[in-house]
């Protein structure tokens, strides 16, 4: 997000700022005015990523129903091995997945960029890590790829307008 120099409240929201400050600053607790704002923020974004990451995983299940249930069995893995690198990296599910399928189902490099440095850094590797640990609990190595090209498939199908393909 880079350097904020100044932004503006409401008045009510100022006092609620204000409370917060004078609570920790009385208790010896020096905090400053961005620690208070990332904390309400991330507060906010553990309640509305669960909210999202439960409808993105409830939209796949549901369009992976007519398939084959080694599809799923598929989808569930990646799901579970993304889950944590997502709520670290502070995204979400279908962020993540999209990630995923890029670098994986597509050969595209993924990159993460520090917006004060401009400095790229290459994500590739987390995402080649879960598919080889997803790819090896799955013995029938064209039975995975096959899973794999329909998990692409039904994701784009579901999400490609988010991400500028057309279905």
């Amino acid at each position: 997000m880079g350097k904020v120099k100044s932004i503006r409240l409401n008045k009510r929201t100022e006092r609620m700022f204000n409370v917060v400050k004078n609570y920790y600053c009385t208790r010896n607790n020096k905090i400053t005015d961005t620690e208070i704002i990332s904390n309400g923020i991330e507060k906010l974004y553990e309640e509305i990523s669960a909210d999202i990451n439960a409808n993105f995983y409830s939209k796949m299940e549901s369009a992976l129903g007519e398939y084959e249930r080694k599809t799923l069995e598929v989808f569930d893995k990646i799901y579970e091995n993304l889950e944590v690198p997502c709520i670290m990296d502070g995204d979400i599910m279908q962020d993540e997945f999209w990630g995923f399928l890029m670098v994986n189902e597509e050969g595209s490099a993924f990159y993460d960029v520090d917006s004060e440095t401009g400095e790229r850094t290459l994500c590739n590797k987390q995402f080649e890590k879960i598919y080889e640990i997803v790819r090896k609990s799955f013995p029938d190595t064209e039975k995975f790829e096959e899973c794999m090209e329909t998990l692409h498939s039904i994701f784009f199908e579901l999400f490609g307008s988010e991400y500028g393909r057309k279905n």
